[in-house]
């Protein structure tokens, strides 16, 4: 006979999953905010993203584009 998992079981899980999620939208924030305040051009952004990846650093899988970076250089901005 098979269990079915409690509640207390799937909150943790989507509580924990959605902790991961921040924890890389603000790693990709910080990166962001790296180039805007050392005046790099916005295109640095995803070589920037690729190189964290590379030294195993989870990011995501969004906020990655130029046009990303543009709207996360605005919303650190306002």
């Amino acid at each position: 006979m098979q269990q079915t998992p409690s509640a207390d079981t799937l909150k943790t899980v989507v509580v924990e999953s959605q902790k991961e999620h921040v924890d890389a939208t603000c790693k990709v924030f910080r990166t962001m905010y790296y180039i805007a305040a050392n005046n790099r051009p916005y295109v640095d952004h995803p070589g920037l993203i690729d190189l964290q990846s590379l030294n195993g650093v989870k990011l995501d899988r969004m906020l990655h584009s130029n046009n990303a970076a543009t709207d996360i250089a605005d919303h650190i901005a306002d």
